[in-house]
């Protein structure tokens, strides 16, 4: 669905497609909810739900996530881990028959702080199970942010867009407002956009657009990271 241009809407140009390769940038504590800290990502995708999808991890390393989203046999992971990287997290998983198979779809997971993780599509609460495997709070390190696939060892194809990190638990109404009937909303004109931290439009660029976090673009085992004309 294209966007529209209006009052709360945007003309958006341009997505992230990520074709067996993946983007990281360097640690940075812009993006380090820790101490019991709650927060919210949200996002557009267009993906294969035949083929397991690395959407966001966000860790110290490529392999000590702070927190993930990822889509593993067609069904939606959001994760919260110790900052240490061990296996201590708190883990949600969606229902796993409401993501439409290569359509625009808006993803996003939330977190209290404590032990409430919910994972969104479409803004529909689907969360189905969520188990708390040992998660306290996380320490204070500096994570950083990757998209796509790093390990080298899957199919992984999707586009994104549109990647939105908030330092609150969205509430429903917040979400609904996000998500604007499936019309990309402009984050920075939302009425909670004081809670905004950072967002990407990837209107060509690999910089975030509110605090200019860089994303460097890698091969992988697939084509470097390109932009395309394919926009939700």
């Amino acid at each position: 669905m294209a966007g529209v241009v209006g009052p709360r809407n945007f003309k958006n140009l341009a997505s992230l497609y990520l074709d067996n390769c993946y983007c990281s940038g360097q640690s940075t504590s812009n993006y380090s909810f820790h101490s019991g800290a709650s927060f919210s990502v949200f996002f557009w995708t267009k993906a294969d739900i035949s083929s397991n999808q690395r959407w966001i991890n966000n860790g110290i390393t490529l392999n000590e996530i702070q927190f993930s989203i990822n889509l593993i046999n067609g069904v939606i992971y959001g994760r919260v881990f110790e900052a240490n990287g061990s296996a201590d997290r708190i883990e949600s998983i969606s229902n796993g028959v409401t993501y439409i198979d290569n359509t625009w779809s808006f993803i996003g997971m939330t977190f209290n702080g404590s032990t409430t993780l919910k994972i969104y599509v479409n803004s529909i609460d689907v969360t189905n199970t969520t188990t708390n495997i040992g998660y306290t709070t996380t320490s204070g390190t500096s994570p950083r942010l990757s998209l796509g696939n790093y390990n080298n060892n899957t199919n992984n194809n999707h586009y994104q867009d549109l990647l939105t990190i908030w330092d609150k638990e969205l509430s429903q109404v917040e979400i609904n407002e996000l998500y604007n009937d499936g019309i990309p909303l402009h984050p920075d004109i939302s009425s909670f956009s004081e809670s905004l931290v950072d967002w990407f439009n990837f209107e060509n660029s690999f910089y975030s657009t509110k605090l200019g976090y860089e994303l460097t673009p890698f091969n992988g085992i697939g084509t470097s990271p390109e932009f395309s004309i394919d926009v939700p």
